[in-house]
């Protein structure tokens, strides 16, 4: 699933990676630690801080799912374009990596937008 942001965010703005187990048997409950791995759109890596969602909001973690959240930082998405975002997981025995998501920066002003009434000639 692709999210959307304005380019510029800080906190409060947070993203929120929704984590599902997959074809893994590794018990979502037992992760004990989060970071993002971050591909930007000019093609560098980068690694964001992260925490595992505690609930009840968007949802405590599940045998099979959990919600990994960062809150954005000074010019950590400041360049338009798709980031996309692999979180890794601390679990008993090791790290493991969950699926790629997107996410989609839209310049703050770009675009096409209506005119407003009394910016009519």
């Amino acid at each position: 699933m692709e999210q959307r942001l304005y380019a510029g965010a800080r906190a409060p703005e947070a993203v929120r990676v929704r984590v599902c187990r997959g074809d893994s048997l590794v018990d979502m409950r037992t992760a004990t630690a989060a970071t993002l791995l971050v591909r930007t759109p000019g093609g560098f890596e980068q690694q964001w801080s992260a925490y595992i969602a505690p609930g009840p909001l968007p949802a405590p973690p599940s045998l099979t799912e959990l919600t990994v959240v960062h809150t954005f930082g000074a010019g950590e998405v400041d360049q338009p374009g798709r980031y996309v975002l692999v979180a890794m997981l601390t679990v008993p025995g090791g790290v493991v990596r969950a699926d790629p998501v997107a996410l989609e920066v839209v310049p703050q002003f770009g675009g096409q937008y209506p005119v407003a009434a009394n910016m009519r000639s």
